[in-house]
């Protein structure tokens, strides 16, 4: 056993190693052209910090995130959509806290210091996506509970086991290949598309009470997301900050959403979340 996590160890390394061949034609000056940023120095350290504002909703996204899920564990009623409810959304927030290291905050240091041309990826933003696929599933197993039938509730969990181990495994065959798609959001969500629909098929009562709250919860998500699509290909990122000096992007835009979507949770999943009894 020590010998195999020895070379799933070594593995990894070496993959995360493979990275440094994904690289960009973008110069670290020219990144810095594209977005605002701080210089810090304290003595002979000095570090780069991009983005700030993004940075603080991110964070601040993660944190809330994260309380939001340490609440539903706390007092889990001893309901399993609870549990596996507060588990998905400590994930979730962890994984908003480590993307915004990468994508935001630390991005230069990460990807452009000391090099001729950025890195397309970091080995943050692979731990990322990791979790995020963990994260999800635990999310959909908290929506198991809600459905009626044994059977279906096995073939679910089932397939979210199989969707953490096999994105895990694409994701380090992708690090190790150095494949910039398979190491992509891109490809993260083509494998969490079938978990989504998983979460309305999930949803099996009534068009009102708590099914009508999950139902709901997930179609205000879909919304949110293609906020941010719309933001993104609008166009108006650039035109704000380039000439007006504003910086508020599609990321921004993504993660205010959020953080509203987590205070609709708060206040109609965090009392009412509970398990259906099976038939």
């Amino acid at each position: 056993m020590k010998k195999i996590k020895m070379i799933g160890l070594l593995l990894l390394l070496g993959g995360c190693s493979q990275l440094e061949s994904l690289t960009t034609e973008l110069t670290p000056t020219r990144f810095l052209e594209n977005m605002p940023y701080a210089r810090f120095t304290f003595g002979e350290f000095s570090f780069v910090l991009i983005q700030p504002s993004s940075t603080f909703f991110v964070y601040l996204l993660g944190i809330l995130t994260i309380l939001l899920g340490i609440l539903f564990l706390k007092n889990h009623m001893h309901q399993k959509s609870r549990v596996w409810w507060g588990i998905g959304m400590v994930l979730w927030g962890i994984g908003a806290i480590v993307a915004g290291s990468s994508y935001q905050a630390f991005g230069y240091e990460l990807k452009c210091a000391n090099r001729y041309f950025c890195l397309q990826t970091s080995w943050v933003e692979f731990l990322y996506l990791g979790i995020t696929i963990f994260s999800m599933n635990a999310l959909l197993m908290g929506m198991v509970y809600r459905m009626k039938s044994l059977r279906q509730r096995r073939i679910v969990a089932v397939y979210a086991a199989i969707s953490c181990l096999g994105y895990t495994l694409w994701l380090l065959k992708g690090l190790w290949l150095a494949n910039a798609f398979m190491v992509s959001y891109e490809a993260l969500l083509i494998f969490l598309a079938p978990t989504i629909l998983l979460y309305f098929l999930s949803v099996q009562g009534k068009s009102k009470g708590l099914d009508k709250k999950l139902r709901n919860t997930w179609i205000y998500f879909l919304l949110l997301n293609l906020a941010y699509f719309a933001w993104l290909y609008s166009g108006i990122s650039n035109v704000l900050y380039h000439d007006f000096k504003i910086w508020l992007n599609e990321n921004d835009i993504l993660h205010l959403l959020l953080i509203v979507w987590m205070f609709y949770q708060y206040k109609v999943l965090y009392p009412n979340l509970e398990d259906e009894s099976l038939k």
